[in-house]
């Protein structure tokens, strides 16, 4: 979705987190477009869903992410989704995750998995919830 960035910047964002598929610490950096006149996407980016001066940003987010998760589980190059200090908008995901999905570090909003489908290993580790519903 290319009308959140002007520029082709990669984004910046890093950290470690613990890898619980290979039981090891990883890094990770994030490989997606940086938002324009950031140095991170927007899923990193806290500010991007509060920016009142764009009250459409909660909609992008939501498009975005979702996107990227269809994406992902569709995609045969790709074993496993990871969602690695990610602020995910209020969203409803209707997935069959059948692969390993890893939302560690995360913020959900009011987020509703109650219709998702998780077959194969799941991790939510130290993630925030604001209003999350699973059923």
């Amino acid at each position: 979705m290319g009308y959140i960035y002007a520029n082709v910047a990669t984004c910046q964002y890093k950290t470690d987190y613990f890898d619980p598929q290979n039981q090891n610490v990883k890094r990770f950096k994030c490989d997606r477009y940086a938002i324009d006149n950031k140095e991170v996407c927007l899923f990193p980016d806290k500010t991007f869903l509060q920016d009142k001066k764009y009250p459409d940003n909660i909609q992008k987010a939501a498009d975005v992410f979702t996107s990227f998760i269809r994406d992902k589980i569709s995609d045969r190059n790709y074993d496993r989704i990871e969602c690695i200090g990610y602020h995910i908008p209020d969203i409803a995901i209707h997935e069959k995750f059948t692969k390993p999905v890893f939302f560690i570090q995360c913020e959900f909003q009011e987020t509703d998995f109650s219709e998702s489908l998780f077959s194969a290993k799941t991790c939510f580790s130290e993630s925030l919830f604001s209003a999350t519903r699973f059923l």
